[in-house]
């Protein structure tokens, strides 16, 4: 029974190392991921974000917004009555 018990604790260990290796591993991975989002983030074409904008989504600068009027009739009132 002790020797059982001792090549559980062996096992054991061994996924417990292997689990922190995994942890750092993860780790780094995350710290690889978001610097390389950053450089994703400046790499990319201001010009062509734009140019794709406007062509397929229909988009505009708010510096060639105008201002519109919309004409509308007042059709509902309110009315607020003090019983006090």
């Amino acid at each position: 029974m002790l020797i059982f018990s001792l090549f559980m604790r062996v096992e054991l260990i061994e996924i417990n190392d292997k689990n922190v290796e995994l942890s750092r591993e993860l780790a780094s991975l995350n710290e690889e991921n978001r610097r390389l989002r950053i450089e994703y983030e400046f790499a990319q074409n201001l010009d062509v974000l734009e140019r794709n904008a406007r062509n397929r989504l229909w988009m505009q600068s708010s510096l060639q917004r105008r201002e519109q009027a919309i004409d509308t009739e007042p059709e509902d009132k309110a009315v607020v009555i003090d019983n006090g």
